[in-house]
């Protein structure tokens, strides 16, 4: 994503109360799930009985 695109991103997270945090491992991405341990995993991490199908905590790849 774009610099303007993860500005926007940060903004509507902001607005609505949503904490996020980058990841910075082999891919840096752009997340927002309370159950990651550290910020080098490659994916989110999903709490019990969800699927990255049932919720969204990846918001796109962030390049520098």
């Amino acid at each position: 994503m774009t610099e303007t695109e993860f500005a926007l991103l940060e903004l509507r997270l902001l607005k609505s109360g949503t904490p996020y945090h980058v990841h910075q491992g082999e891919r840096a991405f752009v997340c927002t799930s309370p159950y990651c341990r550290n910020l080098f995993q490659p994916e989110p991490s999903y709490g019990p009985g969800e699927t990255a199908t049932t919720v969204q905590y990846d918001h796109g790849d962030v390049h520098a």
